[in-house]
């Protein structure tokens, strides 16, 4: 239940002008709000640690090594494709920005 003020447009919508809401009632429904969102994301309060860990325990058992000379290459020239893969997209993203805009205030 909530005390609120409610007054009417001109085209006869409704709208909210106050809402009259003691303090206790502001911090219960936050708690509350707290306590639904801890029941329905538990799993990642609990998911997210356990994902660190692994990440660490990873790190330690398995060591970045290189196999062979090849992958390293074959790695390496992938990494340059996607890069230059990366700046052809933001370049044409930033093309059709600068259209936009352009028809925006000029059009």
């Amino acid at each position: 239940m909530l005390k609120a003020k409610v007054g009417c447009t001109y085209l006869g919508n409704l709208f909210i002008k106050d809402v009259r809401q003691p303090t206790t009632e502001r911090w219960a429904a936050r708690s509350a709000y707290l306590k639904n969102w801890l029941h329905r994301y538990i799993w990642l309060v609990i998911g997210f640690p356990i994902l660190v860990v692994l990440g660490i325990l990873k790190d330690i058992f398995f060591p970045k090594t290189v196999v062979n000379a090849k992958d390293q290459k074959r790695s390496h020239r992938f990494k340059k494709f996607l890069d230059i893969l990366l700046y052809v997209i933001l370049g044409a993203l930033g093309l059709v920005m600068l259209i936009l805009l352009f028809a925006y205030f000029f059009l």
